[in-house]
Order: C-alpha cells, then sequence, then structure tokens
C-alpha cells in the first residue's frame, strides 16, 4: 500500500512538471518571436552565416534587459544593446528570469 502511494505522488509530482514546462515552452516562443521581429530592419556585413548567443531579463516594465552578447563582433553586440535594450514586448516574460537566445544570422546572396 505504501508503495501505491509513493507511486501515486511520483505521478502527481510528473505531470504537474510536464504541464508547466508547456507553458514556459509556449511563453518563450512568443518572446522569441517578438524579439525576431526586432531584427526586421538590421543590416550587417558579414561574409558567411554566424550565431550569436545573448541573456536578458525584463524588469518590472516589461523591457528588455540586455545582461551579456556572447558574439565576437562588436557590431553584433552594439545592435543588441541600443536596439533591443530597454525596448518593451507585447507579452514580456517573468521579470527578473534570465532567458538565453540563440540568434542565428544568415547571409542574404
Amino acid at each position: 500500500m505504501k508503495k501505491l502511494k509513493l507511486i501515486a505522488v511520483a505521478l502527481l509530482f510528473g505531470m504537474t512538471s510536464m504541464f508547466a514546462s508547456e507553458k514556459v515552452e509556449k511563453t518563450t516562443t512568443e518572446i522569441r518571436n517578438q524579439i525576431v521581429n526586432l531584427f526586421d530592419d538590421a543590416k550587417f556585413i558579414a561574409e558567411s552565416d554566424f550565431k550569436v548567443n545573448f541573456s536578458f531579463t525584463f524588469n518590472a516594465n516589461g523591457e528588455i534587459i540586455v545582461l551579456n552578447v556572447d558574439s565576437t563582433r562588436a557590431d553584433i553586440k552594439d545592435y543588441l544593446r541600443k536596439n533591443v535594450n530597454y525596448k518593451k514586448l507585447d507579452n514580456p516574460g517573468i521579470p527578473n528570469e534570465v532567458y538565453t537566445m540563440p540568434i542565428k544570422v544568415k547571409v542574404i546572396s
């Protein structure tokens, strides 16, 4: 009987974490789409595709606060700090929670 109760509790915890992860994934997808829209008018000179990882959070007003930009390219770092930092999103994430987003920049021929 103890094992049955233990299994029931384990299933309950497993199911609640499963449902919670779906909501977080949906929220981060919405945030990603909104941030990608901020790059619509971005122009960079590059010979090949490259990736940038940046970490950010939201303040109490729902504005993006760029924390770290993982790139060797100074133009990308400057663009993120000037054009993404303090932009307000329609559906911001949780304030003071750190988000990390990889961005792939493709060269258009």
